[in-house]
């Protein structure tokens, strides 16, 4: 409580020195006797005055500047100044000059005074009790300074001609004591009382000088401003001269110069480091502290990591313990063995001298030293669907057929349309027949035998349907589909000539399937791409392909040449536009055939209308207006949707259209650098249903309506900091952003004037995410979002994010229990990665929810203070704040994080008030 009463104190006086010189009104009256007419002139007191009414206006004060005045002009600008002085919080006058004392009364001497008698002095000198009279006046403090001490030759005048000692004694040297001051009013003489001031050999007296010399210093107390002028006239001296003050002051500070508003220290951003629980001692040098100010800093330890020791200089770190700048920097960090993993941060407090403060988090992850035993990284593998193409059988009679297995292949399996391996006598439905495969296996390439079926109707009449199977080496892929031969078959049992006929006339029309054999090798990793233009403006240039993709398409075109079944374009629709869905990433090409120039990559899940067709190859238009070919048998009619919501009373859309196609993914940040889909330019989510897109001014995010729900927050399999997994209802919809918060929707707010702009943001594109903020400035955002467009924007809530960022999934990630396949932007995770910046926002799949990025990406801010654990979290989705409310939660992990910060239940936390270049946002609103 005492060091809480101490800081505002210290405040206080701060603020109050800050604010003085720009709210007080401060008068002076500078006057300068030099050239007396009837004593010898005295060089230093014009220049003195000159350079006092100088320093003094430059600090602010209203100053009336009077030079070798008489007395008449001296007492009207002493009656005026008074004047003024009455509505003054400050009211001071200097005077350089002739001064005496007479009888313990001093005067100051005007340049017509000839003092020819001891009466005289009442008619040509002036009182000096009549300047106290008037700076008196001023509602806060008066002063009167005085260098007017010198060697007085009126003094001797007055003294020569008394002809009485006793009289003489009463004309002193110098000027008297000045005991019986007003309150509030200083006087400062340039010297002490009965003692000689010297003129100095410079063009100022050492006493004006010096005074000088310190209104030039910021943030001297009165006090401590006269005792350096001082020290510095003793100095110049060598002790002769002391000037002495006369007067009583309040406690109420006074700066003739204050120090301009304190800026905090600034705590620069700290890289999460990593130590080996084998490491030993490790220096963590903690840089970036600095004032703006230049004030010394010294850091506070406010928190510690667990698993070890935080040391300097061997002795161990306590909560509450003090350290300089460069003693922050040689803390040192031991790991004790007894865990690995996330260690939480040193966190500690850099203050200045004057009461700024700032706070500083470097997190420290303990990494195990023993290896764990290496395997290839999972990877995607596509096959290619191979459908037997069966037709169904008909009857002349109109009779109900009934179709029973009568044969297997010797090598692989027939699956029904579930998956299901079909035997021999199994019976088939007409339709099911058209939807069996072949599903190779571990088979070798060569003939694979034959498939067989017996059709019988209600007369018992009977018939004989068979397909010869064959499997291809991949080798056959190196090979274009016109060049590529039928596999040889396996020889034949010998047989009459009516059967050898009958199995050669099957030979027409093999089924031939891809073998992905397990010791293939894989495609190699292709180089990351160069800078792409987006697709509708690089139709002249060829982009780099996608091994994976090369190989789905070439399977499938090879494929249908073998089996001579060539599919046939979907044909254009008359009446509107006929939209198909792309089953796999496929390259678009510039003419029909695997030689065409490569004009981009389509995604799977992408839509494209179909204007035409020619040799199995569809002629398509994507979302962006690109016109291409794509091999047709890799297209199928997109799910149903529902229809179109339209609220007038609302900007809320859900419309189905064509996502702009994404660039190749072999290490080519543009694929997702595109312009992001406006309002109806919506793809389809997971399960088919396009989102519920909100869009509520031109410059606003995008955001995806959250119908209510119940669902499992927090994981018992993970970190502690994500436990207890518990359940929580989501009871009312809510809206949330489809795309982390991008740069250019940050810009809009900083042209607004509500947001401060980011360095770190500035020439990057604008589609990816902003980051380098901290909480404030998240919240400012969506401040700034409802003032804008009356909507009640916010953060979302903590349990708020997760419920949409796992879109109805129950694993560690949306799209399963592991990550490394590309899904998400975070380093080690597969797919285009840069550690300087994240990806572009829409650069990696949605969710099932229709949401980008919430694993990797930026670190996003949400409402929640933080807290250890999941233990008593509300479970209604409210946000929790109550806690350590000076750390916010973030969610979603980093771009520059490993993906065990971006499960869907992974949380972490960051000083609200510093910014790190990791961190941004996604934002959050009400539905009314």
């Amino acid at each position: 409580m005492r060091l809480l009463a101490l800081l505002v104190s210290f405040l206080f006086l701060w603020t109050a020195g800050a604010a003085q010189a720009a709210t007080e009104r401060r008068i002076a009256l500078i006057i300068g006797m030099g050239t007396y007419q009837y004593a010898p002139h005295l060089i230093n007191p014009v220049n003195d005055a000159e350079a006092m009414a100088r320093a003094l206006t430059d600090l602010g004060f209203d100053v009336e500047h009077r030079a070798d005045i008489d007395f008449r002009d001296l007492s009207g600008a002493l009656r005026q100044f008074g004047i003024k002085a009455q509505n003054a919080d400050v009211a001071l006058i200097y005077y350089a000059g002739h001064g005496m004392q007479v009888n313990g009364r001093n005067y100051l001497i005007p340049v017509d005074a000839r003092l020819e008698r001891e009466r005289d002095l009442v008619y040509e000198a002036m009182p000096l009790d009549l300047l106290l009279g008037e700076v008196s006046q001023a509602r806060t403090l008066g002063m009167v300074i005085l260098d007017a001490c010198r060697n007085n030759p009126f003094a001797e005048r007055l003294m020569d001609r008394s002809g009485q000692i006793s009289r003489a004694a009463q004309i002193g040297l110098g000027l008297a004591r000045v005991d019986d001051t007003p309150k509030d009013t200083l006087v400062a003489m340039a010297t002490r009382a009965d003692a000689l001031a010297e003129d100095g050999e410079g063009d100022n007296s050492p006493y004006t000088a010096a005074i000088l010399e310190y209104l030039e210093v910021p943030g001297l107390e009165l006090g401590l401003f006269l005792r350096k002028v001082r020290d510095a006239v003793l100095r110049t001296t060598n002790g002769r001269q002391e000037p002495y003050t006369f007067g009583s002051l309040g406690a109420e500070a006074f700066y003739f110069n204050p120090l301009p508003p304190n800026e905090p220290p600034v705590v620069g951003a700290l890289e999460p480091l990593e130590i080996g629980d084998r490491q030993g001692e490790t220096p963590l040098d903690i840089t970036g502290l600095e004032d703006p100010d230049g004030d010394p800093l010294k850091a506070r330890i406010t928190g510690l990591p667990r698993g070890g020791k935080i040391q300097f200089e061997s002795r161990p770190l306590l909560i509450g313990d003090t350290l300089t700048a460069e003693q922050l920097k040689r803390v040192t960090f031991t790991p004790d063995g007894s865990m690995t993993g996330h260690a939480g941060p040193l966190m500690f407090a850099v203050e200045d001298t004057r009461g700024g403060i700032a706070f500083g988090s470097l997190f420290i992850k303990i990494v195990p030293s023993n290896h764990p035993p290496e395997v290839a990284p999972e990877r995607l593998v596509r096959v290619v669907a191979a459908p037997l193409g069966l037709e169904a059988p008909t009857d002349e009679d109109g009779d109900d057929l009934r179709i029973t297995v009568s044969a297997v292949p010797d090598k692989g399996v027939v699956r029904n349309a579930a998956g299901d391996p079909v035997r021999v006598g199994d019976l088939l439905a007409p339709n099911a027949l058209q939807r069996l495969s072949f599903d190779p296996g571990g088979a070798n390439p060569g003939d694979a035998g034959a498939f067989a079926y017996v059709v019988e109707d209600e007369e018992g009449a009977k018939a004989e349907g068979r397909v010869r199977l064959s499997v291809l080496s991949p080798d056959v892929l190196d090979q274009p589909p016109e060049t590529q031969a039928p596999p040889a078959m396996a020889a034949a049992e010998p047989a009459d000539a009516a059967k050898e006929e009958a199995e050669l006339a099957a030979l027409a029309d093999p089924v031939t399937v891809i073998d992905a054999a397990p010791d293939a090798a894989p495609a190699a990793e292709a180089e990351p791409a160069a800078e792409a233009e987006p697709a509708s403006a690089a139709v002249n240039d060829e982009v780099p392909g996608d091994p994976e993709t090369d190989a789905a398409e070439a399977a499938a075109v090879a494929a249908a040449s073998v089996a001579m079944r060539v599919p046939e374009a979907p044909e254009p629709a008359k009446d509107r536009e006929n939209i198909m869905m792309v089953q796999t990433m496929a390259n678009l090409r510039a003419a029909p055939s695997l030689d065409g120039r490569r004009l981009a990559i389509a995604d799977r899940g992408d839509l494209v209308s179909v204007v035409g067709g020619e040799g199995g190859w569809a002629s398509v238009r994507t979302g962006e207006g690109l016109e291409a070919f794509i091999w047709a048998g890799l297209l199928s009619p997109p799910p149903e949707r529902p229809d179109p919501v339209h609220d007038a009373d609302a900007n809320e859309v859900q419309i189905a259209g064509a996502l702009p196609l994404r660039k190749p993914p072999a290490g080519s940040e543009t694929r997702g650098a595109g312009t992001i889909p406006a309002v109806g330019l919506t793809g389809p989510t997971a399960d088919g249903a396009a989102p519920r897109i909100i869009k509520d001014c031109e410059d606003c995010p995008q955001l995806v309506v959250m119908q209510p729900g119940t669902f499992t927050m927090g994981s018992n399999r993970e970190h502690f900091t994500a436990r207890p997994a518990h359940r929580v209802t989501i009871a009312e919809p809510f809206a949330i952003g489809r795309f982390e918060v991008t740069i250019g929707e940050w810009q809009a707010c900083v042209d607004d004037g509500a947001c401060e702009p980011v360095p770190e943001a500035s020439g990057l594109p604008p589609t990816l995410p902003i980051h380098n903020l901290d909480w404030h400035d998240a919240s400012t955002y969506v401040d700034w979002l409802a003032d804008t467009t009356g909507e009640p924007y916010r953060l979302p809530t903590e349990a708020e994010w997760e419920y949409a960022a796992r879109g109805g999934s129950d694993d560690a990630f949306w799209w399963g229990a592991r990550a490394g396949g590309g899904e998400a932007n975070c380093r080690g995770c597969g797919g285009p990665y840069d550690r300087r910046r994240p990806a572009a926002v829409d650069m990696f799949p949605a969710n099932a929810a229709g949401l980008y990025g919430t694993a990797g990406g930026v670190a996003e801010w949400v409402q929640d203070c933080w807290t250890d654990s999941h233990q008593g979290a509300p479970g209604d989705g409210s946000a929790r704040v109550s806690g350590q409310c000076r750390d916010r939660v973030l969610r979603g992990g980093s771009w520059r994080n490993d993906d065990s910060y971006a499960t869907n239940a992974s949380r972490f936390f960051y000083d609200a008030g510093v910014r790190y270049i990791a961190n941004g946002l996604r934002v959050a609103r009400d539905l009314r």
